[in-house]
């Protein structure tokens, strides 16, 4: 039986709005469009530990790097957010899982994205 006197747990991350909701269909294509950025991307030839280093831990200097100078980081950010990876883990685009958290896409584009 729930305690009355504790309050309700605090939702931390932020609500998926309507746009961010994808069909089946929009899903197969955004996992197709991830293997193309890998392909394209600076990422090529990187280990995927590199950007997936456990919880608790940062990607490492290479990822950031390639990140840094890849010519499809828009791209990537987009993946990330289209396949709700935002809450996460992974660092994608030069963003980790807590920087995707607190933004939108378009303001994740407008900051992180390629200029």
């Amino acid at each position: 039986m729930p305690r009355k006197d504790r309050p309700a747990p605090i939702n931390r991350h932020r609500e998926i709005t309507e746009s961010e909701i994808i069909t089946k269909e929009e899903r197969a294509e955004a996992i197709k469009l991830g293997a193309q950025l890998v392909r394209h991307g600076a990422c090529r030839g990187l280990s995927l530990s590199e950007f997936f280093p456990g919880k608790g831990f940062s990607p490492t200097a290479a990822a950031k790097a390639a990140c840094a100078r890849c010519l499809v980081r828009s791209e990537c950010i987009t993946y990330a957010y289209r396949l709700h990876l935002f809450t996460s883990t992974g660092y994608y685009g030069s963003m980790t899982p807590v920087e995707r958290r607190g933004r939108t896409l378009d303001e994740a584009l407008a900051e992180y994205g390629n200029k």
